[in-house]
């Protein structure tokens, strides 16, 4: 048996997925409540990004900072809080 993972909202006492899961009628699911601190499928560590470097992000991406400063920009991100990106990941192995 394998795990879906899917999102859905209570409305009237049933659970309601936007999309629908493409599973036939009858298909038998278990609901549980989700608490995001116990999820249990792997997480990658979570930077927290300071006032300033979020400025600096959307600068890069609002096109008002030259985009060739990026790779320096985002190396002092990976020194500062590790290897939080997929790609990072892979290169830190």
């Amino acid at each position: 048996m394998s795990i879906l993972w899917v999102q859905g909202v209570v409305k009237n006492g049933q659970v309601v997925l936007d999309p629908p899961l493409d599973r036939p009628d009858g298909t038998v699911m278990t609901v549980m409540d989700y608490d995001p601190d116990g999820d249990p499928r792997p997480q990658g560590p979570k930077p927290n990004l300071t006032g300033e470097e979020i400025e600096e992000v959307h600068a890069f991406f609002c096109g008002k900072k030259d985009k060739a400063l990026w790779p320096e920009f985002e190396a002092r991100l990976v020194e500062k809080y590790g290897p939080w990106l997929p790609h990072h990941r892979r290169s830190a192995a």
